[in-house]
């Protein structure tokens, strides 16, 4: 009996420390209730040495013990599957002597072998499964895509490495929790369950694209493919989400496509107005037409241009020309109808196309309202801007039945009212486009004359209160091949238009010098005006120009007067004020021409260093045989204020002796005009001067200025 105690004892100490060995989830041995408890312990499918049955190669080998006298039965194999305690042979406890210490022994080496090797199997069993989850965990983790495993509650099981950094959580942060409330918004979670019971009622995966929050930062957008892993019997176990962050790719999308619409945009506005341009305007001119010439209607098409902006800009810089027509833009826009089309054709032109006008005379109303939405003056930084308009109207369809006619003949009639003196509007007359033409060849023409030596220069002299020549005015003219003397109110225009008026006003200034060197050299002194444009005067080098003129001349700077318009001035006093400062340094004369046709500001000239004012022949015009207070008190407050400020004044227009006595009656210093000569040839200077000229036969002497 001891012997079978101690048997027993080693069996049972195997079988239990077998027990703790085994995996977690392997049940415990059990005693079915209906065992014997004295019976076998336990019997796994068929004992090899008891009954003679083989074995497979993972079948557990294990030991039945009996009470003596009894072997193992059917009862005992049916224990099997509850206690899978593996020994090596079943053998009986009443075996006399050694035999059964034998016996006994050998059951336990067996039963030690069988242990060990199964302990073996069981942890390559193990190591497997656990690389195999390594692998997974790795291939998961080194991906680049995101992926997201699921149970099918919707619950987050696990997180490869790409989407824990692209959603800025980890695993352990978020499993078991249901993934809409990690990575969707609120609005979208009720979306996010259906999906999810769509993905697992149907058959095949899902394509999504939808918003995944990020911790402390921006949503990525996220293209996800989402699948079912399912059981044998085709319940879901995992859910798989796989995705790419398409974040950057939408944004550039999107990015493109605001660049496709700047561009678009860019196409078809001004950058500095931001009106429609050229293009825009025109097509929206087409298309007027056609709805007009279905509906019997007219459309007005305007053309204006800005008087006088080219010296803002050659001025005060493009900036501020910039600033002047964004204003001008704000002027017109608030004028026009919400059906007009206002645009910039470029540089200081716009156009406006009117639809709808019920007649030609409604077309006038919306010229006259555009002029004077001009005149109030414009405040451009530290500077107060007056400027007006010229305006050419065409309407559709008297002026032209297509757009590009149209706009050629308004075209046309703009050139007519700069033609006319400027800040005023002209209709299309089919008149305008022959002096189109002839305009289009004087320019042509315009730019051989300098080269042909086809401009000259005529004096016209300028009287002091004794009727003495008291200095010249210089004044171009053209002796064209076949036209003969071009007058300068004819060429000049063009000569602005053109940009030819630069160098043409180089040249008179030249030529001037040097004439007025060559009389010296006659013993004949006298000072000599010359008219400087407002393009000529911007121009930065303009004080050296003059000098150059003197130097290369040799000709002393007193002998020189330059005239100059009081709206060229008042375009930017500081700079004017700059430049005539320098140029009156070396002792050239200052005069402003035609004033009192501008604005005749006090506080101007007190800012420039003047010399003269000229009144202009307008005023002179209005002198007559009995003139009224209300005709002369420009012309008396002018020679006034001149007088006051020290300042020469000089009357040009001078054609009546009426207006001679008058103008000696309020004090002016000087006269010019056709009373006392016409402009002459050069040629005729020295008879004039000597007083063998008829026109001064009066003089005695010349006045030689101080």
């Amino acid at each position: 009996m001891r012997l079978v105690q101690i048997s027993l004892t080693i069996v049972f100490l195997t079988a239990a420390a077998t027990a703790a060995a085994a995996p977690a989830g392997v049940a415990a041995p059990r005693s079915r209730p209906d065992a014997d408890p004295a019976g076998p312990v336990a019997v796994n499918k068929a004992c090899a040495v008891c009954h003679g049955s083989t074995l497979g190669p993972t079948d557990d080998v294990v030991i039945a013990l009996a009470p003596p006298g009894r072997a193992a039965g059917a009862r005992t194999r049916a224990a099997v599957d509850e206690t899978r305690v593996p020994v090596a042979a079943s053998v009986a406890l009443d075996a006399p002597g050694w035999a059964g210490v034998f016996a006994l022994a050998l059951c336990v080496g067996l039963s030690a072998i069988a242990l060990l090797a199964s302990l073996r199997r069981r942890r390559a069993t193990e190591d497997a499964q656990r690389h195999d989850r390594d692998f997974a965990d790795a291939v998961l983790d080194t991906a680049g895509m995101l992926v997201v495993v699921l149970d099918p509650a919707g619950r987050i099981v696990r997180l490869n490495g790409a989407c824990e950094r692209a959603t800025g959580r980890t695993t352990r942060e978020v499993r078991g929790q249901l993934v809409w409330d990690v990575g969707q918004p609120p609005e979208e979670h009720e979306a996010a369950r259906t999906s999810l019971g769509n993905l697992l009622a149907g058959g095949t995966p899902m394509l999504e694209e939808h918003a995944w929050a990020r911790a402390g930062g921006a949503p990525r957008q996220v293209a996800w493919a989402k699948g079912v892993v399912r059981e044998p019997g085709g319940e879901p176990q995992t859910v798989v989400w796989i995705g790419t962050d398409v974040t950057e790719r939408k944004s550039a999308a999107s990015l493109e496509r605001e660049l496709a619409a700047k561009l678009a945009y860019q196409a078809q506005h001004d950058p500095v107005t931001s009106l429609p341009n050229r293009l825009l305007i025109e097509l929206r001119l087409r298309e007027a037409t056609i709805e007009a010439a279905a509906k019997g209607q007219h459309v007005g098409v305007y053309f204006i241009d800005v008087d006088a902006f080219k010296v803002v800009n050659d001025t005060l810089g493009h900036p501020i020309g910039d600033l002047l027509l964004q204003q001008i833009a704000c002027r017109l826009l608030a004028v026009a109808r919400p059906q007009d089309t206002l645009g910039r054709m470029g540089g200081d032109e716009f156009m406006i196309v009117m639809p709808g006008l019920e007649s030609r005379a409604a077309a006038r109303e919306g010229a006259a309202a555009l002029l004077e939405a001009m005149k109030a003056p414009f405040r451009v930084g530290d500077h107060e801007l007056y400027t007006s308009a010229s305006i050419g109207v065409s309407v559709f369809p008297e002026d032209g039945g297509d757009a590009h006619l149209l706009q050629r003949n308004a075209d046309a009639a703009l050139y007519r009212a700069k033609g006319q003196g400027r800040n005023r509007y002209q209709f299309f007359d089919p008149r305008i486009t022959e002096a189109a033409r002839e305009r289009l060849e004087m320019s042509s023409q315009l730019r051989h004359a300098l080269a042909n030596e086809e401009l000259e220069l005529h004096y016209q002299p300028r009287v002091d209160r004794d009727g003495r020549i008291a200095g010249f005015e210089a004044l171009a003219r053209w002796r064209h091949p076949k036209l003969g003397i071009v007058p300068p109110g004819k060429f000049i225009p063009v000569a602005e238009e053109s940009g030819l008026i630069v160098p043409i006003g180089a040249w008179v200034l030249r030529e001037a010098c040097r004439q007025t060197k060559a009389w010296q050299e006659m013993n004949l002194f006298v000072r000599v005006a010359v008219n400087v444009s407002a393009p000529q005067f911007a121009q930065s080098e303009f004080a050296a120009t003059v000098m150059n003129a003197l130097e290369s001349n040799a000709l002393d700077a007193r002998w020189l007067e330059i005239e100059l318009t009081e709206s060229l001035l008042m375009q930017n006093t500081l700079d004017a004020a700059a430049k005539l400062d320098l140029i009156r340094s070396t002792g050239v004369s200052i005069a402003i021409d035609d004033f009192g046709t501008g604005y005749s500001s006090l506080a101007y000239l007190q800012k420039l260093p003047i010399d003269t004012l000229k009144i202009d022949r307008s005023f002179v015009k209005e002198i007559g045989e009995s003139p009224s207070e209300s005709q002369t008190a420009i012309i008396r407050a002018i020679a006034s204020m001149a007088q006051m400020l020290g300042m020469r004044v000089v009357a040009e227009g001078v054609e009546t002796e009426v207006q001679r006595r008058f103008l000696l009656g309020i004090g002016v210093d000087g006269m010019q005009g056709y009373l006392f000569s016409p402009p002459r040839p050069a040629a005729d200077v020295p008879g004039m001067l000597t007083g063998a000229s008829p026109m001064n036969a009066a003089a005695e002497r010349v006045a030689i200025p101080a």
